[in-house]
């Protein structure tokens, strides 16, 4: 039966260089990338739910869908957030310690969240000097491109929010724990900046498990409601433009509605499987392979529809590989091939495990992988770069008979063998005639303590001569892309003239721009789900608080 209800309206979205890319002078760059130069707007397809989308631009993420009128459900809350991952958890808890009757609505059957490591500051035992140092650290590891306002209030609110998720989660069965704690000193200063991590566990236990720890947690929570597999695809929003709650699919046909009377906070997380977007805003991800499913950018293109801004291009991309082998050990200037077995840079200064993935942009077979060789006698070749000892370094071997703890065992990808053919084998190099070739070479130019075709430093050209043989081989995926609706420090969501939406607040690798570099800025370990939760955590207390 049909409720009464507000009529959902919808500011409209202008595909402009200004209003809507904010692109400045590389918007025609981006636009010609993908071929949308000067062309006339498509015919727009027919929404999710049915009915037809509103023609607004040839972007098919931009094209608005008509208003949903019809719902079948209507659920009344102070906050609705709209995602369930670390965002969404720290937005939950935000608002419900100010107070807030919540409902979570989620995509999926479960909550979604990936990484280990989540990081804050302890400002009771930091130093300002040492938060605005940390401040700076952020800000020159990204380019200097984040909006300095964002950096600072992560700094100065995520360990309040890290330790919030930390004691929530105690009452569950896996309850988080403190993996961490350490101060971050700055040279030639008395700054000092306490940096803690909490983790759901070791691995293989990551923050997947912690959110769903966290559910468990809610689960007995008045203050929380979770409505799985409702997906979020509308924004209700009043005569003046502000946001007064969501429409959600329901699994069976039909929708429901979430009033907010305080607001809504979009937490959906990436848009990495949204190809059209991933060629707009982050053209450098075309090619890879993605770790996560279903991150269409659903929040991105609600805000979108609801006439926020989205930072400008290009996002910031986040791919590696930590599992394949030891984490750090991608860093250390072992000899790289390709899976043809061509070498392809100078490992020490185009090596490192988090900036590789730009050396592979133009590969046109086997993008993002790669394999890493050394020898039996890699400990005393490498000290310098302190690789882990032999025994640590079978953990990620599958074939060797050890017990593993700290990895995920699908994804090791570690082989020793006694010849170099046995090991381009088990590495799947598909050329290994080339492989041996280029091994062969390899070894001579160490010999002449020259690298004659890439430059790496005499120090580092060690030889590939003394069995057993070693390597891993490394897929470098994109993990996460982070990028989004422009906000503010109190995570409203920002218009074309970075003015508040009211009612509407973003998080998470929704929002942006926290970053700006090329690259996650991989510096300050556990930051990328700690800036989520705290995100989460701010933007929930402003919503609750009526901000």
């Amino acid at each position: 039966m049909t409720r009464d209800r507000k009529e959902v309206t919808m500011r409209e979205a202008n595909l402009s260089r200004r209003g809507f890319l904010g692109l400045g002078a590389v918007a025609a760059v981006s636009t010609a990338a993908v071929g949308l130069a000067g062309c006339a707007s498509q015919a727009a397809p027919a929404n999710e739910g049915g009915q037809a989308a509103e023609e607004t631009s040839g972007y098919r993420f931009m094209q608005k869908p008509e208003p949903i009128t019809e719902v079948d459900e209507t659920h009344d809350y102070d906050v609705v957030v709209v995602g369930l991952g670390a965002a969404g958890m720290g937005a939950a808890i935000g608002a419900v310690k100010n107070g807030a009757k919540v409902a979570i609505v989620q995509k999926e059957i479960k909550g979604i969240s990936q990484g280990n490591s989540c990081s804050g500051v302890d400002l009771e035992q930091s130093n300002e000097e040492g938060v605005l140092a940390y401040i700076n650290k952020i800000m020159a590891e990204s380019d200097l491109r984040p909006k300095r306002e964002l950096v600072d209030m992560y700094v100065r609110r995520s360990g309040e929010a890290v330790m919030a998720v930390y004691e929530y989660g105690q009452a569950g069965s896996l309850p988080p724990i403190i993996r961490s704690e350490s101060d971050v000193t700055f040279e030639g200063t008395d700054a000092v900046a306490h940096a803690v991590v909490v983790a759901p566990g070791t691995k293989p236990i990551m923050w997947q498990d912690g959110i769903e720890n966290f559910a468990e947690v809610a689960e007995a929570d008045p203050s929380i409601d979770i409505f799985y597999e409702y997906p979020g695809v509308q924004l209700v929003q009043d005569e003046s433009g502000a946001v007064t709650g969501v429409i959600c699919e329901i699994k069976n046909g039909g929708y429901a509605q979430f009033n907010a009377a305080n607001g809504v906070i979009l937490a959906t997380g990436d848009y990495q499987n949204d190809e059209e977007m991933v060629e707009v805003f982050c053209p450098d991800c075309v090619g890879f392979d993605f770790k996560q499913v279903n991150k269409t950018g659903d929040g991105h293109k609600m805000a979108l529809w609801a006439g926020a801004h989205m930072e400008r291009v290009g996002h910031t991309k986040m791919i590696h590989d930590m599992d394949s082998g030891p984490m750090f050990t991608a860093d250390i200037p072992f000899l790289n091939v390709d899976m043809q077995g061509n070498r392809f840079c100078d490992e020490k200064t185009n090596g490192s495990m988090m900036f590789i993935n730009n050396l592979m942009r133009d590969w046109t077979e086997d993008k993002g992988q790669y394999c890493q060789i050394f020898d039996a006698a890699y400990e005393q070749k490498y000290a310098d770069s302190k690789p882990p000892t032999l025994e640590k370094l079978m953990v990620y071997m599958p074939e060797e008979d050890v017990e593993r703890t700290g990895v995920i065992e699908s994804l090791i990808d570690t082989y020793m063998c006694d010849t170099l053919e046995e090991l381009a084998e088990k590495l799947q190099i598909k050329d290994v005639d080339n492989f041996l070739k280029t091994v062969n070479e390899y070894n001579k130019m160490c010999e002449a303590g020259i690298d004659s075709a890439f430059g790496k430093q005499g120090a580092y050209m060690q030889p590939i001569d003394t069995p057993p043989y070693i390597g891993t081989h490394r897929h470098v995926r994109v993990s996460a892309i982070l990028g989004g609706i422009d906000v503010d420090a109190q995570l409203h969501a920002l218009d074309e003239n970075m003015e508040p939406i009211k009612g509407l607040f973003v998080a998470g690798n929704t929002a942006g721009p926290f970053y700006g570099g090329v690259d996650y800025p991989a510096g300050i370990p556990g930051m990328s789900v700690g800036r989520a939760v705290t995100f989460g955590y701010v933007a929930g207390e402003s919503a609750a608080q009526g901000k």
